[in-house]
């Protein structure tokens, strides 16, 4: 039910906000999939991706894992691989990649 909610709401108010990922062919992937299960279309909102993003900013870093850049912008990794946890820190490194 949660997940209908979630997507049905993300089709009717598609123009209107992107979404932020961290390795968004990966995230979307799950986002695909969530969509077939309750019987949507996936949406098309704008996307963002931190990784290309990263790759284009940051050059000394060993990889550009969600939390090799979180720990260079010194964000809180303590909760890495929750899922809101990482949300959180993929919006927090959104936010630091701007600042560049």
């Amino acid at each position: 039910a949660f997940l209908y909610r979630f997507f049905n709401r993300a089709h009717v108010q598609e123009s209107l906000f992107g979404i932020v990922c961290h390795n968004a062919a990966f995230d979307f992937g799950f986002l695909h999939a969530a969509c077939q299960r309750v019987g949507l279309s996936m949406f098309h909102n704008p996307c963002i991706d931190t990784l290309t993003l990263a790759r284009r900013k940051v050059f000394d870093v060993v990889d550009y894992k969600l939390n090799t850049i979180a720990s260079y912008f010194s964000l809180d990794t303590s909760n890495h691989h929750r899922a809101l946890a990482d949300c959180y820190l993929t919006y927090g490194i959104y936010k630091k990649l701007n600042e560049l």
